[in-house]
């Protein structure tokens, strides 16, 4: 399962020892302090994997995503599945890039 992460959410800032969620990322050698984590989080399976920001563009929201790691096709499709939440939450579109 894919979430699209507002800054400031009590999932990412909410602890002190942040190790728990960024496994993934250490395991391959990734610096979790970076600049794709200076806004919004994305986190798969409950790991973060990159950062997200979005601009909007006529009557349609764009996600643009800044990954840390590749994502397989299935985390793909949950990250599919995460921008048709945000689009219902926002009654707009959504395209992710």
């Amino acid at each position: 399962m894919a979430h699209l992460l507002p800054n400031y959410d009590e999932y990412f800032i909410g602890f002190k020892d942040r190790s728990a969620f960024s496994e993934r990322l250490r395991a391959a050698g990734i610096e979790a302090r970076t600049n794709a984590l200076s806004g919004h989080i994305l986190a798969i399976n409950g790991q973060i994997v990159g950062g997200w920001g979005r601009t909007f563009r006529g009557k349609k929201a764009l996600i643009d995503l800044k990954l840390l790691q590749k994502l397989t096709a299935e985390e793909k499709r949950a990250v599919g599945t995460a921008g048709r939440r945000f689009a219902d939450f926002l009654g707009l579109p959504v395209q992710i890039q």
